[in-house]
């Protein structure tokens, strides 16, 4: 089993932080999966937030979703009422997301993969549905951008009310992708709602336990919030049992709706040209983990006045980098 050995040491103000990075590029078979529990969705006040209770991807069938006019969208549809997309086009079907504001973005080896352009709503469906097997196209980002307000009605039933605030609507966001786009394995920090409406969608869910054997980058590093490890090699070793026994797998086809919970592991291929519709609602999680990093360093009694100032107003690009 070869393995590579890469260390950054990067300078912040509180002192030097060392990365070491293993690379396993062994490939071993993927193992049998578990599915996912589907449902029928229940229309009655508040089923959202009684479902996320559970934090448990559960497949539902009859969403809300199936009311908004966006529920009937096509490539076709969309080449003619879509004014403008952003474009993102990549030799690779594997699309990691790239964050340029990151610290470590401007001395690690890795780049963003994939090249960004805008083209009009025809031509980026004539690139989605033409695609070869060395050209793969994917566009995403809030709903607005798509310029069809009236296809998108009211969210507050796929909204999950977690932080207390019953007025407060989740965000709308489309994904479209050509057949065989991948969104490499990653967490969100919001509940999410994802229905399919157009193709099939394939997506491979792990629990939050899963974050030691999926390697994560950390927080300062362009890929934060994505797995190190290829899941299409999970490493399975002597005790397969407890490293694959949380790998769950469903398709979605269209008018299917999976919730998948803040911190889940999720990879998300196309298996035809897809389009879909999702929900984001904040999650208590995030909002802890935002309590933490805003919260101020404890004083050592024996600090000057110089180093008082300094941890006070001018906190760690490390602690600021990893609350985004």
């Amino acid at each position: 089993m070869a393995r590579q050995a890469i260390i950054w040491i990067l300078p912040v103000s509180i002192g030097v932080a060392v990365y070491l990075y293993l690379i396993d590029d062994s490939k071993p078979e993927l193992p049998e999966l578990k599915p996912v529990t589907s449902l029928e969705w229940n229309h009655e006040a508040g089923f959202a937030d009684k479902i996320a209770r559970g934090r448990v991807p559960t497949v539902f069938t009859g969403s809300p979703f199936l009311a908004w006019p966006a529920a009937n969208w096509t490539p076709s549809y969309l080449a003619t009422t879509v004014p403008f997309v952003l474009t993102k086009r990549s030799s690779k079907s594997i699309f990691k997301y790239f964050s340029k504001n990151k610290p470590l973005a401007a001395v690690v080896e890795v780049s963003k993969d994939y090249t960004e352009v805008i083209k009009s709503g025809r031509e980026f469906i004539t690139s989605i549905t033409t695609a070869s097997e060395e050209n793969f196209y994917y566009a995403s980002g809030p709903a607005e951008q798509l310029d069809l307000p009236s296809d998108v009605a009211e969210t507050d039933s796929l909204t999950v009310h977690d932080l207390g605030n019953s007025s407060s609507t989740g965000t709308v966001n489309f994904w479209i992708g050509s057949r065989s786009v991948t969104a490499h394995m990653h967490y969100d920090t919001s509940h999410n709602f994802h229905a399919v409406v157009y193709g099939r969608k394939r997506f491979l869910l792990m629990p939050p336990s899963a974050n030691q054997e999926l390697k994560l980058y950390p927080c300062i590093h362009p890929y934060y919030r994505q797995a190190k490890v290829n899941i299409s090699y999970v490493a399975i070793g002597s005790d397969s049992t407890t490293k694959t026994s949380s790998l769950q797998e469903v398709v979605l086809h269209p008018g299917d709706t999976l919730y998948i919970p803040p911190y889940w592991f999720h990879q998300v291929t196309s298996e035809d040209v897809t389009i879909s519709l999702n929900v984001w609602s904040p999650s208590r999680e995030y909002a802890a983990m935002e309590t933490v990093y805003n919260s101020h360093i404890p004083l050592d009694s024996k600090w000057n006045q110089y180093e008082h100032t300094h941890i006070q107003h001018q906190p760690s690009t490390l602690i600021v980098s990893c609350s985004n």
